[in-house]
């Protein structure tokens, strides 16, 4: 797992986001990757991007998937825009095959980054970008981006 800490401006992404609950999210989440990914969306004009969006205070999620795209474009039919506020970001570089390579990389992310980090996470979006090619290849490259500020930083 290799991280760097960037400053992104805000940006604009176009999800087909859905509801889940954390008990049962790491089965639920790549299940619908795979429905939606595989025929009805096309994400070849961007990178793909997994986002999750905190509901603070609940056992519960949205996941969507889809990618960048030019705040004056509009969404296709099925996606709504979601606008990525200017953040202090962590971003994770790992390689292996999916979705455990995801899985895992987020578990190291928690248990190994923020816990000896000068570090802690933003509770709003959080974005897995993946790259061209097969996301059964082992070489595969995958990012996690986590909004961050430094601890004790309210």
């Amino acid at each position: 797992m290799d991280v760097r800490i960037e400053e992104k401006d805000a940006f604009t992404l176009v999800v087909k986001k859905k509801l889940f609950n954390l008990r049962t999210g790491s089965d639920d989440v790549p299940r619908y990757w795979s429905e939606n990914v595989k025929g009805r969306f096309k994400p070849s004009k961007y990178k793909k991007v997994g986002v999750t969006e905190l509901i603070e205070g609940t056992s519960a999620f949205y996941f969507g998937i889809g990618g960048r795209i030019r705040k004056t474009k509009t969404a296709p039919r099925g996606f709504e825009k979601m606008e990525i506020p200017k953040n202090t970001w962590a971003i994770f570089t790992e390689r292996g095959p999916m979705p455990s390579a995801m899985q895992n990389l987020w578990k190291k992310i928690y248990t190994e980054f923020f816990p000896k980090s000068k570090y802690e996470s933003v509770p709003e979006y959080e974005l897995e970008v993946y790259s061209e090619g097969d996301p059964k290849d082992p070489d595969y490259k995958i990012e996690a981006w986590v909004p961050i500020r430094l601890k004790n930083v309210k």
